[in-house]
């Protein structure tokens, strides 16, 4: 998965290019129509604990280099406390994922990204320099950075972009991010902020009626302002990461499509999964398919505007609408608003095709297993004899059976959401959920046969 960096207090100090749904990201690649022509090369597994050791030093080694580097901050002790605290917590939740394999190695796109990292470098003084590539297993067209040395890219960016220039775009987003200093910026505003939130909880025990409202309306502006920040530093590293764009010679339009293919990015969901392909794949011998399983609760009654959130759904979002940033930068910049397109490079198109590759064992290695077991099933209903989707199936079923026994199925399969999700994978949910453990026992027992 991509790298969740949350504040101690839930708010998210990662400055990524954008955020969007778990399940409705990964839906992406079926939309788009990616390959797996090679996918029978990959294993759902990671085992280089080679590479895992050795990035695991690197990165520890620049931590230690980059606390050593705050003292230079500031003179107020509480606020170096206060850094150095997130920091740690950052890091940590970063070495788990480079223990949990989540971080890996593609030598041609980790090389590619760094090269284009230098050539932003060369071409603007204040770009940071020397700066290091995580490359993430998640399909998620994204990428962050949180103030260190390092860029953290997504496999799915590649994926997703249509040529070198698009890529570009994203890594000058970030490295803008780096040179304005966003995550400083967010540590200064939310110990600030925590400051304020001390003073004003002393107030409120004075207070003998309303308190819980006083106290819900000083948390809901903490939230509103500190977002709003977020969006703000989203719409600087917009403009600064063009500036630095342009002086790669690139289209100055591929910088805004960028944006415009994040809203249909924002407005797909997991699909194709046909009905008659249950009882195709799940009328087993010693398990013969059975209608029940599909059944689900009927949604039509229920009255979605029966109850009002308590907090603006727009005023909760880290980034500004596409179409906002989009205007924001053709208004900045009108040459952005030409048509001219880029010619992706052989190199690029081979990359694509990795990371395209990737998404299926993606899935299973971050746990997205019901997820994983969905898009198997549309895969299999294009190649039915494809003898190692069946034993990704298996696989996938008994991570799922494993879940139900120990009670936690809803930490691996979503749960039935009608105003967010498609029919298919509504009906897939029913599914899973409706079966019962010995049932999910011997389909996952039959695939593991069978493959």
């Amino acid at each position: 998965m991509a790298v969740n960096i949350l504040h101690p207090t839930g708010s998210r100090i990662g400055s990524g290019f954008f955020t969007i749904g778990k399940a409705w990201a990964l839906a992406l690649c079926l939309a788009l129509g990616c390959s797996t022509t090679h996918a029978q090369q990959l294993a759902i597994s990671n085992d280089d604990k080679e590479f895992t050791e050795m990035i695991g030093k690197l990165y520890t080694a620049s931590n230690e280099e980059l606390l050593e580097a705050l003292q230079q901050e500031t003179d107020d002790k509480k606020l170096l406390r206060y850094y150095k605290e997130n920091y740690k917590y950052i890091f940590a939740s970063i070495n788990k994922q480079i223990q949990n394999g989540s971080v890996f190695n593609i030598p041609v796109v980790v090389s590619a990204l760094k090269q284009t990292l230098a050539n932003i470098g060369n071409q603007h003084p204040d770009a940071p320099k020397g700066l290091q590539v995580l490359l993430l297993r998640s399909d998620m067209p994204n990428a962050l950075t949180v103030g260190d040395k390092f860029v953290y890219v997504n496999i799915g960016l590649y994926a997703h972009m249509d040529n070198d220039a698009q890529i570009a775009a994203v890594l000058c987003h970030e490295v803008a991010h780096l040179m304005l200093r966003h995550t400083m910026q967010v540590f200064q505003y939310h110990y600030k902020k925590n400051q304020d939130q001390k003073e004003a909880a002393k107030q409120l025990r004075e207070v003998s009626t309303g308190r819980s409202d006083r106290a819900f309306e000083l948390v809901r502006g903490y939230i509103y302002q500190g977002l709003k920040l977020s969006r703000t530093h989203e719409l600087e590293a917009d403009s600064a990461g063009y500036i630095l764009y342009r002086k790669l010679g690139y289209p100055p339009a591929e910088y805004t499509r960028v944006l415009a293919m994040l809203e249909k990015f924002e407005d797909t969901k997991p699909d194709g999964l046909k009905t008659e392909s249950y009882k195709r794949f799940f009328n087993l011998p010693l398990q013969p398919f059975n209608d029940k399983w599909l059944q689900g609760e009927d949604f039509s009654a229920y009255n979605y505007n029966a109850y009002k959130p308590r907090l603006d759904k727009d005023s909760v979002e880290s980034h500004p609408k596409s179409k906002e940033r989009t205007a924001y930068i053709n208004k900045l910049f009108p040459e952005t608003a030409d048509a001219k397109t880029a010619t992706p490079t052989a190199a690029f198109t081979n990359m694509k095709t990795l990371a395209q590759n990737h998404w299926l064992p993606n899935l299973y290695i971050n746990e997205y297993y019901g997820l994983f077991v969905y898009y198997l099933l549309v895969q299999l209903q294009a190649s039915p004899d494809n003898k190692q989707y069946k034993e990704w199936l298996g696989k996938g079923f008994e991570k799922i059976y494993e879940a139900r026994k120990a009670y936690q199925l809803n930490k691996y399969v979503d749960v039935i959401a009608p105003k967010d999700q498609t029919k298919s994978y509504m009906e897939f949910l029913n599914f899973i959920w409706n079966l019962k453990p010995e049932e999910l026992e011997k389909i996952k027992n039959y695939y593991n046969a069978k493959g």
